[in-house]
């Protein structure tokens, strides 16, 4: 099964486990660890030092399970490490490493590792799905399938997510379809 989204820089939501409500979880990093950094990396309170399972990456990454409260914490203990934070954060988390989950109807928290299936805001149709971060990302997509330009054009940058959507999710049967779809999401997540 093929899934297509916009872009995920944002708050994810989730289901809960418990409730099936929205959940969210804080977005989390890890920092390779070089020689160049080794030090003030294993000298954060911030941060965890894991060996790398990515034969590609580096042998040691540093996790924290929440991106903008470790850089914050970090910063504030060395205002110093400001260019070498930017430049050692990778945005990528390992698959199977778990994440802080907060569900925002039943109140549960805990820590798991989320997956595809867990996504709130994501439609099937036609043996494929269709999934957005986000209400903001579900309201993007319910405008642009809506809309009278569909184009996807390969220099527009704003759309550029666009252009990663199939066909037919915009065909005539499939916008009626996954806009219902997403609006009753959308209420469900608002109620």
């Amino acid at each position: 099964m093929a899934v297509f989204s916009l872009p995920s820089d944002y708050e994810h939501v989730i289901r809960c486990r418990l409730c099936r409500g929205p959940a969210t979880y804080a977005a989390p990093g890890r920092i390779a660890v070089t020689p160049e950094n080794e030090a003030w990396v294993r000298a954060s309170r911030h941060l965890t030092i894991r060996q790398n399972h990515d034969p590609r990456g580096p042998a040691q990454v540093a996790l924290f399970d929440n991106r903008h409260e470790a850089e914050a914490a970090i910063l504030a203990d060395h205002p110093d490490w400001h260019e070498r934070i930017r430049y050692d954060l990778l945005r990528n988390w390992p698959e199977d490493e778990p994440v802080r989950v907060t569900c925002h109807r039943c109140g549960a928290v805990e820590t798991r590792v989320v997956g595809e299936e867990d996504r709130f805001f994501q439609v099937e149709f036609r043996g494929q799905t269709l999934w957005a971060a986000n209400r903001d990302h579900a309201l993007a997509l319910i405008e642009f399938i809506e809309g009278a330009d569909r184009r996807r054009l390969p220099d527009d940058v704003t759309r550029a997510w666009a252009r990663r959507i199939p066909t037919h999710f915009l065909t005539a049967k499939g916008r009626e379809t996954i806009v219902k779809r997403l609006r009753r999401l959308i209420e469900e997540y608002e109620a």
